[in-house]
């Protein structure tokens, strides 16, 4: 599809950062399939970041915030 490799960099990728590149991903392959549709031909990109802390419920690590940006460029139509 695209994209960019994840970097091979000193610090090693936790799981959590690797479900927030797919939540990256997931929207720009939507949003790219969409903008297809309608004969648009986007420019995209998406970053994502989340809070991971022990939940106060059950005393379990877990995401408890997440957001996501992304930002789209699209030729205007003749």
């Amino acid at each position: 599809m695209g994209g960019t490799a994840i970097p091979n960099e000193e610090d090693a990728w936790t799981p959590e950062h690797l479900v927030l590149a797919g939540l990256a991903r997931c929207m720009l392959t939507s949003f790219r399939f969409h903008a297809r549709r309608a004969g648009l031909e986007p420019r995209s990109t998406a970053s994502a970041h989340g809070v991971v802390t022990r939940r106060e419920s059950d005393g379990r690590f877990a995401f408890v915030e997440i957001g996501a940006e992304i930002e789209i460029e699209l030729e205007t139509v003749p």
